[in-house]
């Protein structure tokens, strides 16, 4: 695959691979649940984030202007005191929930909202409307959520977390291609999923399904339903398959994002912050997800919310991003939207 064709024009043999890839998460996912959701989140979790906040740095880092990095900036840094004083024990835990998603429509406002209003001045921006409307509709229902069910909505979050690879893919494809581009990782993100959430695969295994193999002492499954199913759902009797859909898009947004993503960066994309080069970046990433993994195996649900801290920054980080990067894209290429959508040197997506 080409540099920013993620998949409008994707060569035959990626096509196959990466649709083995998600036949083979959706089968293993239906058969261990509990063992692959607690194996990959021990093993890719923490790699996948520090992927993705490069490849987030790298592509955005220089098109964004410094006042949308500062807003942004400025929120990770009281959500991460928040979890931490929480995990300290002296924020009550049910507290955390609303003041994160009141956090992010504030930021959602303050950053988001202003750089697609200035894309709007450009005719290249038509992505700019889009943007302005997604804000609006994203920062009523954090606002809702936060407010009525904020336990509910953050479990939808990290639903949706999952799927976030098909927009920055679809970003990062060529114009004339993104309508292929939507489809096609659609397909994958949201298509796969669902037919696991439907019941497919379970229909298919159902003899060889073992909802209750674990690697390690991880507590049962059921227990783990809090990571993706609202409260209501957990007693459902489709909940195993629900559960095992959500596994199954966690399995293909860590293989999107650590293999896929960096493979469409260009090489003259360069990341803001002093990233280690790409050999031994991932030998860092190699070395601390090994020291995780030992604290997953020793203590599970310390490590688990140990890497809640790092997983809260690259998640809060996606939403008003991607709405940036919304607002930027144009009818012909994907400009800098600094400076009300004037071209600042940043690299064309072509």
């Amino acid at each position: 695959m080409t540099t920013a064709e993620p998949a409008g024009h994707a060569r035959p043999t990626f096509v196959v691979a990466v649709g083995a890839c998600a036949i083979l998460a959706a089968v293993v996912a239906t058969l261990w649940p509990l063992f692959v959701y607690t194996v990959s989140l021990a093993t890719l979790g923490l790699a996948h984030v520090l992927t993705e906040l490069r490849y987030v740095d790298a592509r955005f880092g220089r098109r964004l202007p410094d006042r949308f990095w500062l807003a942004v900036g400025a929120l990770l840094v009281v959500l991460v005191g928040l979890r931490g004083i929480t995990l300290g024990g002296w924020l009550p835990a049910g507290a955390l929930a609303p003041t994160e998603l009141l956090l992010l429509s504030v930021v959602l406002v303050t950053a988001a909202g202003p750089l697609a209003a200035a894309a709007r001045q450009s005719t290249r921006q038509p992505g700019a409307v889009a943007a302005l409307v997604a804000t609006v509709a994203l920062v009523s229902v954090v606002v809702y959520g936060a407010l009525r069910g904020p336990l509910e909505l953050l479990v939808l979050f990290a639903v949706l977390h999952n799927a976030t690879p098909l927009l920055f893919l679809v970003e990062r494809a060529p114009p004339g291609r993104r309508r292929l581009a939507a489809v096609a990782t659609t397909a994958l993100f949201v298509g796969v999923p669902a037919l696991v959430a439907a019941g497919a695969t379970t229909t298919l295994l159902s003899e060889a399904i073992d909802l209750h193999a674990r690697p390690w002492r991880t507590g049962s499954l059921v227990e783990h339903y809090v990571a993706y199913l609202p409260p209501a759902l957990r007693g459902d009797p489709r909940a195993a398959q629900l559960f095992s859909a959500a596994v199954t898009a966690q399995l293909l947004h860590y293989g999107a994002v650590i293999v896929w993503l960096p493979r469409t960066l260009g090489a003259d994309e360069r990341p803001r912050l002093p990233w280690p080069r790409s050999p031994v970046f991932a030998v860092v990433v190699v070395a601390l997800s090994a020291g995780l993994l030992a604290h997953f195996v020793v203590d599970f649900v310390g490590a688990r919310a140990l890497y809640g801290l790092a997983a809260a920054v690259h998640a809060w980080l996606e939403w008003p991003v991607l709405l940036a990067a919304l607002g930027g894209l144009g009818a012909d290429d994907v400009g800098d939207v600094r400076d009300g959508g004037r071209d600042a040197g940043a690299p064309a997506a072509r």
